[in-house]
């Protein structure tokens, strides 16, 4: 099968009008542009980013990536509780700011992003050849859903994620959640019947995590079986290296492992391969001489995402320079798909 990888630097580039970079207010943020002075409206709804968000943008002006940074500030939540409610706000305001400027974002382009055109043609392929296309991705933004409804594919339950309806329908899975999902925990603490976001934040140190996830807005309390609190929260993982845990259902997980272990070709758009956890999934899970490709813009940094990934039982193609936008209808793509790999 072929799987597709998307990374944030998809979502940067998804209007083929607009090619990256560009100035335009509305544009996906990459993830050093997470806490951009431009968001202070977005982040001025939790008041607990405030105290954060200037040092934040310090190390990252100085060249610490946002992922050391957050992940820096992880670490002294042990020592520092207050931390937790800090990171617990992050959740809320990433899930804000990405819904938003994502939906502006398609707006300014009709729905005819990048992902629109490049799942068209790849589902074109997958009907006409009978080979599986599956996709994961790293973004928090539904830029991928709503092309993927375009082509009739439905995203009421979280089973359509991975038990699609339509025969040859891709499965789609995001590790590190969505901005449309929220993830149940579990509470010490007695809330209100209706809590607000900052009530939840304000005892995030309180919350245990489960593994139970719905889709459709958090900040509402529930109740387990044995009359236990529970609440909904955002479903966003914190961007920090080294992660621990993936913030989706573990029935997606163990597709993800299927996914991984039967893909043959690999194309990975705008990601870095930065993210520890899922490298180590796909060293122990890609078979040797799957077929990897980078399209990350420039030679240079698509390179560089096929050494971080360190898939050495893999193929590694030529870096190229290609954009998102351009990849669609290029040859670079059609080269792609008739690769030996994926006719067998």
């Amino acid at each position: 099968m072929l799987t597709v990888l998307f990374g944030a630097g998809a979502s940067y580039d998804s209007d083929p009008l607009k090619p990256a970079p560009g100035g335009d207010s509305y544009r996906p943020p990459l993830a050093k542009e997470l806490f951009d002075r431009r968001f202070a409206s977005v982040a001025s709804r939790y008041r607990q980013i405030a105290a954060i968000a200037n040092d934040i943008r310090r190390k990252v002006d100085y060249g610490e990536n946002i992922e050391a940074v957050l992940a820096n500030l992880e670490q002294t939540a042990s020592e520092y509780p207050v931390v937790k409610s800090q990171l617990m706000a992050v959740r809320y305001y990433l899930r804000d700011l990405i819904d938003e400027s994502a939906t502006d974002w398609a707006k300014q382009c009709f729905g005819e992003t990048t992902y629109a055109d490049l799942v068209n043609r790849l589902n074109k392929w997958s009907h006409g050849s009978r080979k599986k296309v599956n996709y994961i991705t790293f973004n928090y933004d539904v830029l991928l859903e709503e092309a993927l409804i375009n082509l009739g594919q439905r995203f009421d339950e979280l089973e359509d994620y991975i038990k699609p309806p339509a025969v040859g329908s891709p499965n789609v899975i995001r590790p590190h959640g969505c901005v449309r999902w929220s993830q149940i925990m579990k509470s010490a603490f007695s809330l209100s019947a209706a809590p607000s976001p900052d009530e939840i934040i304000s005892h995030a140190g309180d919350l245990t995590p489960t593994d139970d996830f719905t889709i459709g807005q958090p900040d509402r309390q529930l109740f387990d079986s044995q009359g236990g609190r529970r609440i909904a929260v955002p479903a966003i993982a914190i961007p920090v290296d080294n992660k621990s845990a993936f913030i989706c259902p573990e029935r997606h997980v163990n597709t993800l492992r299927e996914i991984l272990e039967g893909t043959r070709v690999l194309l990975i758009i705008g990601w870095r391969g930065t993210d520890a956890q899922f490298s180590e999934e796909l060293r122990s899970r890609i078979q040797p001489n799957t077929d990897l490709f980078a399209c990350n813009g420039s030679v240079v940094e698509s390179a560089e995402t096929i050494r971080a990934v360190g898939l050495s039982q893999a193929q590694m193609r030529p870096p190229t320079d290609m954009t998102f936008g351009e990849l669609s209808q290029s040859k670079y793509l059609q080269d792609i798909l008739q690769m030996p790999s994926l006719s067998t």
